[in-house]
């Protein structure tokens, strides 16, 4: 297989993809790219490898951007009948849309393993992990009731969340969407099942004010009584 490159050959170029600050999909321009062809000549075959550092048009933060293709997977436009090659697009750092999550100073006010557990989750949620993501949140259900000391200890995940509605620590609606929660990671657990993104990104939503309520808020809301009363 004969090998070749080519500088910038996509600079210049722009690509809608998510930002790592915006958290929603932006302009992004390449400011320098190498692009790898590797060709068998006796098979007519051609793989082509793009690599690009892309800068958002918004914030201007830099990442990469690789790009992948070859000519034995691609389809034809129903209306046109134009020849589209399917590309693989990864990102680097890893991310998604529409989802920004807790940032890391205010997992510093979340009970330590369960920050540890959100850590994971987030990182899966932008690898687009979708699996783990799942098991992961109803891991974070189930040591958010064990670390505030619901039902018994041999309780399962179900009983535990009826006590949390029980004894008036959630409203009804939010124990029904932590059920929720529950049978997506029995889902992930059990059949391997990968739910879509918007659903694991609201569920991921949900953990996320779940922890707000229970310890960001719970921490900072202290810190100003403190700061007006005088209390120490």
């Amino acid at each position: 297989m004969r090998e070749s490159k080519k500088e910038n050959g996509s600079k210049g170029n722009t690509y809608k993809e998510p930002c790592v600050k915006c958290h929603f999909n932006t302009n992004h321009e390449v400011v320098a790219s190498i692009d790898i062809y590797r060709e068998e000549k006796c098979d007519r075959y051609l793989e082509i490898d793009s690599y690009q550092i892309i800068k958002c048009l918004g914030c201007e933060t830099i990442s990469f951007r690789t790009d992948s293709s070859n000519s034995e997977e691609y389809y034809y436009e129903e209306i046109d009948g134009d020849c589209i090659y399917d590309s693989v697009v990864r990102l680097y750092p890893s991310r998604i849309s529409g989802w920004q999550g807790l940032s890391d100073d205010e997992l510093q006010l979340v009970s330590g393993f369960i920050s540890s557990v959100y850590k994971e989750v987030r990182q899966a949620l932008n690898d687009k992990s979708f699996v783990l993501c799942g098991v992961g949140l109803r891991a974070i259900v189930e040591y958010i009731c064990r670390h505030e000391k619901v039902g018994e200890e041999r309780d399962n995940l179900a009983k535990k969340i009826g006590h949390l509605e029980k004894d008036g620590m959630v409203p009804s609606k939010v124990a029904k969407t932590l059920h929720m929660i529950r049978n997506i990671g029995n889902d992930s657990i059990h059949d391997a099942k990968r739910y879509s993104e918007e659903e694991i990104k609201l569920a991921a939503k949900i953990i996320d004010h779940l922890l707000t309520y229970f310890y960001i808020m719970t921490s900072q809301t202290n810190s100003i009584y403190k700061s007006v009363t005088g209390d120490k």
